[in-house]
């Protein structure tokens, strides 16, 4: 069978950085390499270590956006200027992890709750994790966030690019044991009265915020919330429109808008 042209330019960079990655003074993203291999690769980020797949996979273009240009780092700038520390971060769209490690070097004390329905991902959500698992200071969903509880769901993998970060729940008639799970349900779990940072991530299932007869209520104890509206799914218009009128001041940072409360400021 032939290569394609983009087959190809993949193999050049799988080979280019594993190249690279084996000098271990090679400083990648802001991270050391401590191992490499040409399925993945292994960074220390300031002491927590991680790991991001090489073949088929967009972990690399995940971690770069997150970490090397910093997707959340005019959230972290709005706590750091009002002196806040975030107690409590909901991580809906977790992927492999990036975000919570990010978060977790600004926020070490933090209570994050990572939310990631794709089982691959979610693996090494878990391997990435696993020392802030142990000491009890995150807690993993495989699950996917909507608008109401316990709906059967299954993995859409033909989403945007088909990419390992493009993986889009929908709702199915069969129980292949993912299910959906709420803000609320996280709220009541865990006997949360306020949110200190809520980032959703989650491929065009944010339109259940705008959904007739969704529970928004959790946006009123929201005092931070960073959001990637997916436009070929959700109306963003509207998404502003709900969040402007829970009192929250919307800025725009790469791909995702961040909004303050400023009733909770």
């Amino acid at each position: 069978m032939e290569m394609t042209w983009k087959e190809f330019i993949l193999k050049i960079k799988k080979r280019w950085h594993y190249l690279l990655a084996n000098r271990k003074s090679i400083e990648t993203y802001y991270m050391t390499v401590v191992e490499s291999t040409k399925e993945r690769t292994t960074f220390d980020y300031f002491g927590q270590i991680f790991q991001a797949r090489l073949k088929n996979s967009s972990d690399y273009g995940i971690v770069k956006q997150v970490i090397m240009k910093e997707e959340y780092s005019l959230a972290v700038s709005f706590f750091k200027a009002q002196n806040l520390t975030p107690k409590v971060i909901i991580d809906a769209g977790s992927n492999i992890g990036a975000t919570a490690i990010y978060l977790k070097h600004h926020y070490p004390r933090t209570q994050l709750f990572c939310i990631e329905p794709e089982e691959e991902n979610f693996d090494l959500l878990k391997t990435n994790l696993s020392m802030y698992v142990n000491d009890g200071s995150v807690e993993l969903y495989q699950a996917g966030l909507m608008g109401k509880s316990d709906l059967n769901l299954a993995i859409n993998s033909n989403f945007r690019d088909k990419s390992s970060c493009a993986r889009q729940v929908i709702v199915d008639q069969k129980d292949n044991g993912l299910k959906s799970i709420t803000v609320m349900d996280l709220l009541k779990q865990h006997n949360l009265k306020r949110i200190d940072l809520l980032k959703m991530d989650i491929e065009g299932a944010e339109v259940f915020l705008i959904e007739e007869g969704s529970d928004v209520s959790f946006l009123d104890i929201t005092k931070c919330i960073a959001i990637e509206i997916h436009d070929e799914v959700v109306d963003r218009e509207k998404v502003y429109e709900l969040l402007r009128n829970k009192g929250f001041l919307l800025l725009e940072q790469h791909e995702t808008t961040v909004g303050i409360n400023k009733e909770l400021c």
